[in-house]
């Protein structure tokens, strides 16, 4: 990380330590510092693109500097009130002539996030027991609103899939969305998170809006939630506040809940995630995925292996056992590597065989278990 990066860091973080103990005047001076170092890289830049972004983020910065000191209300400045500004901190605004068209332009552009694509439940390997709980906890709620009015039931919160990595968490999502014949919005944390102050909570709010004006609803899920729902300290920094209270009420909905929008989340440490998105109407529902049982792991080795030639003395039932505490990513890495050596031989010396039981042998030297005893059973108490 280049020096100034590390500076503009450091600037930040004083800016924040300050806030939290209630000293303004301290947080203003840093974050005027923050954007000063910024305008000057902007200065520097060459890639348009590039420096566009830096010079709204040092306009942020500058904007909040402003408002702690009490000289504007909002975050809004305009041309004129830059220009008045001037004599008050010359050496931040000296370098801001791009300053409003940047922002602007930057005001006009939507995020965009990704549109997974759809399964439905006979493609994921096993899991029966949990897709038995989707069935019944989310897609027939969803498909069947009146009945579920009928018999005096109410639809549930958001479902949280939890458990090990590697254990089809993503692809339950997919197949739930599938089943409910829903666009699928497949949410990372770097499509919310962003290094502009302010930017991330309007990231989040430009999400719900784009699902909520999807004409036959929509199924979102957050993977890894737990990068933006991590619970709260003493030491959580104002910006992750706004993030995590940005979701809470956009879970809740301002006009009440959205019962068009499916929410669906996955965590490989649901121990670290804020009570209150466990609450209802939030992620109240939970299903934990776990490793896969001896059916799931041969299906998966059948996944692993398709359109792949097979010796016909190959024991399935054999490596399903051997791979007992693996993970359904552990074994189709075992197969890809497994592949990789008929693969190479076939380059080197132009003959083809099949896959053998001697190349899954040496294909799980030095695999082991990612997770561990301990952490199993970490999973099972939480």
């Amino acid at each position: 990380m280049t020096s100034w990066v590390n500076k503009l860091n450091a600037y930040i973080e004083q800016a924040n330590s300050s806030l939290q103990k209630g000293n303004r005047n301290d947080a203003s001076i840093d974050m005027a510092k923050a954007s000063e170092l910024l305008f000057i890289e902007a200065k520097k830049t060459t890639d348009s693109k590039a420096k566009k972004k830096i010079v709204l983020q040092a306009s942020q910065l500058l904007e909040t500097s402003l408002m702690l000191r009490g000289e504007i209300k909002s975050k809004q400045l305009s041309h004129d009130q830059q220009n008045s500004y001037k004599s008050k901190i010359p050496n931040q605004l000296k370098h801001a002539e791009n300053f409003q068209s940047a922002k602007d332009n930057d005001e006009n552009e939507k995020p965009e996030f990704s549109r997974g694509t759809t399964l439905k439940f006979a493609d994921v390997a096993g899991l029966e027991e949990v897709k038995e709980t989707l069935m019944q906890r989310v897609v027939l709620p969803f498909r069947f609103p009146d009945k579920l009015a009928f018999y005096g039931l109410k639809s549930g919160g958001g479902m949280l899939f939890y458990g090990p990595p590697g254990t089809g968490k993503t692809l339950l999502a997919k197949a739930v969305a599938g089943e409910l014949g829903l666009p699928f919005y497949l949410i990372k944390s770097s499509e919310i998170l962003s290094q502009y102050y302010g930017q991330s909570t309007k990231n989040l709010a430009e999400l719900f809006e784009q699902a909520r004006n999807e004409s036959i609803g929509a199924c979102v899920f957050f993977d890894e939630i737990d990068s933006i729902a991590k619970k709260r300290t003493d030491e959580t920094h104002g910006a992750t506040l706004q993030v995590l209270t940005q979701l809470l009420q956009e879970l809740d909905g301002v006009n009440g809940r959205s019962e068009k929008i499916v929410f669906l989340a996955a965590t490989n440490t649901p121990w670290t995630l804020d009570e209150a998105i466990l609450r209802p109407p939030r992620f109240c529902e939970k299903c934990y995925v776990p490793l896969p049982d001896e059916p799931a792991r041969f299906a998966m080795f059948e996944i692993g292996l398709k359109n792949c030639p097979i010796d016909p003395d190959l024991d399935f039932n054999n490596l399903v056992i051997k791979c007992n505490g693996l993970s359904g990513a552990d074994i189709i890495n075992i197969c890809e590597r497994a592949k990789l050596i008929p693969f190479t031989e076939a380059i080197q010396t132009g003959i083809d065989r099949p896959v053998n039981a001697n190349d899954f042998k040496k294909a799980m030297q030095n695999i082991k278990p990612s997770v561990s005893n301990e952490l199993q059973k970490k999973y099972n108490n939480w």
